[in-house]
């Protein structure tokens, strides 16, 4: 059997075990008053909400696409980022919408630089997680934000992405490389292609406007996500955590969400809001609650995505034809016309 079928038996016997532990600390009677608590208007204003705060990572990806030069318009790059979302909700894998957004880029601007942005945009989120969350572990006092593994914890990663960075901005791999090792075949195109992006990378990693904006960004979505949840806890808990607890809540989860252990983090992630939300007086009810609406309204946008990438095909494979904006305006060379493998 392929080793990737039995990682995938392992994700999926992870996520029945995880959630049918939760279902054991549910109190479902409990979980029912939480629900009828919870007005419709609710689900509006956090849709609008949560909405600003998928621009906010649109905008990410776009700053770090105009620090690698690639001159793609706002409203494509939304196009492409909800399209992302869909695969990244159906594929059963948080990195398929790294790939959709990888396909849809590189044939207009080469896989290269589209291989640089994503891992860029990916990692400067990331990085932002783990530097808002050890500032927040040391500034926030009382419940389990003073245990000591929690704080080493997060500044052991913080260090580890700081050093990551460093590495990137000076090790001159490709340098290393030359005339040491040429390998031929998939194994020298491959090489040839990671030095690529990390050459790529380097040279957006080195902009300040880049490195802040990102920074920037990702803080403002955690500040709206964070309204959302204390919405939602004041109506169905009638706890009300501040602000600054629920973005380390949103930090943490955000973080260790991605460790590959279940099936797009399903059952991992509502067990982490009941420890991290649990440590500020919030019910394994409401804490599970406010996951599992999160995760519903992300679907919703999911289900966006799907509209625009149905439309996005019917304009045709080719990125002239997808966009053909984007060559009279911006001065783009149309790529060579190549199949559609997300189609179906």
């Amino acid at each position: 059997m392929p080793r990737k079928v039995w990682f995938g038996l392992f994700q999926t016997l992870v996520t029945v075990t995880l959630l049918w532990a939760i279902a054991q600390q549910m109190d479902w009677a409990a979980m029912g008053r939480i629900v009828s608590a919870i007005s419709p208007s609710f689900y509006l204003y956090s849709l609008a909400i949560l909405a600003s705060g998928q621009a906010c990572y649109a905008c990410r990806w776009y700053v770090v696409l105009r620090g690698l030069g690639i001159a793609i318009p706002l409203r494509r790059v939304v196009r492409y980022h909800l399209i992302g979302m869909l695969f990244t909700s159906v594929l059963p894998t948080a990195m398929g919408g790294d790939g959709a957004r990888l396909f849809y880029v590189g044939r207009e601007q080469g896989y290269a630089d589209a291989g640089a942005s994503v891992v860029v945009d990916r990692l400067l989120g990331l990085l932002s997680f783990v530097v808002v969350a050890t500032a927040l572990s040391w500034w926030l006092q009382g419940g389990d934000w003073d245990r000591r593994d929690i704080r080493s914890t997060l500044a052991l990663l913080c260090a580890g992405g700081a050093f990551g960075l460093a590495c990137v901005l000076v090790m001159p791999l490709d340098r290393w490389l030359d005339g040491v090792w040429s390998p031929t075949g998939r194994i020298g195109q491959a090489i040839d292609v990671a030095l690529q992006v990390v050459t790529r990378t380097r040279q957006v990693v080195r902009s300040p406007l880049v490195l802040g904006g990102a920074l920037g960004l990702t803080l403002l979505n955690l500040v709206l996500v964070a309204a959302i949840y204390q919405m939602f806890l004041v109506a169905a808990d009638g706890v009300a955590p501040t602000v600054g607890e629920l973005v380390l809540v949103l930090t943490l989860v955000s973080v260790f969400v991605n460790i590959p252990v279940s099936l797009n983090g399903i059952g991992l992630r509502e067990q982490l809001h009941i420890w991290l939300l649990g440590s500020v007086g919030v019910s394994t009810e409401a804490a599970v609650g406010v996951s599992v609406v999160m995760l519903l309204q992300l679907m919703a946008f999911s289900l966006i995505g799907l509209a625009v990438w149905v439309s996005t095909g019917r304009r045709g494979n080719h990125p002239a034809e997808i966009g053909g904006a984007l060559t009279a305006a911006d001065g783009v060379e149309p790529a060579v016309r190549t199949p559609n493998p997300l189609q179906r």
